[in-house]
C-alpha cells in the first residue's frame, strides 16, 4: 500500500490554491414611486372591487413606515353608502405600501378619487 500522500497526490495538487477578491457595489435600489398617485389609485380599485355607485370617493389614512395602519374615514359622494364606505376601507386595509417610497415612521395621507 503506498503513502496517502502518494494515493492522494500530493496535498497541494489535489487540492489546489488559490486566492481572488471581489466587490460589490450597488447603485439605486426600488425606485420612489407619487404617493399620492399610487394611494388614488388603490382606492379607485377598492371602489370597483366594491361595487360602488357613486362616481368620487375620498379616503383619510394613517401609514407607518410601509403598511397602513388606519383607515380613518371613506365617504363617498354624492350618494353616501354605508355598506360600500366599509368595504372600501375593508379593502383599503390590504394595501402594501411600497417601502422605498413610504418610509417614514408615521404619515397622514387624504386621497381623492374618481372613476
Amino acid at each position: 500500500m503506498g503513502s496517502g500522500i502518494g494515493a492522494m497526490g500530493s496535498g497541494i495538487g489535489a487540492m489546489g490554491w488559490g486566492n481572488g477578491h471581489g466587490r460589490m457595489f450597488g447603485a439605486g435600489g426600488a425606485s420612489k414611486i407619487d404617493k399620492r398617485a399610487f394611494l388614488n389609485s388603490q382606492l379607485v380599485a377598492a371602489m370597483k372591487t366594491c361595487n360602488a355607485s357613486s362616481a368620487e370617493a375620498s379616503a383619510t389614512l394613517e401609514s407607518t413606515l410601509d403598511e397602513i395602519v388606519d383607515v380613518v374615514t371613506v365617504e363617498l359622494a354624492p350618494a353616501r353608502d354605508a355598506k360600500a364606505e366599509a368595504c372600501i376601507g375593508e379593502e383599503l386595509w390590504k394595501v402594501d405600501l411600497p417601502a422605498a417610497s413610504f418610509a417614514d415612521a408615521f404619515e397622514a395621507h387624504v386621497v381623492h378619487a374618481k372613476r
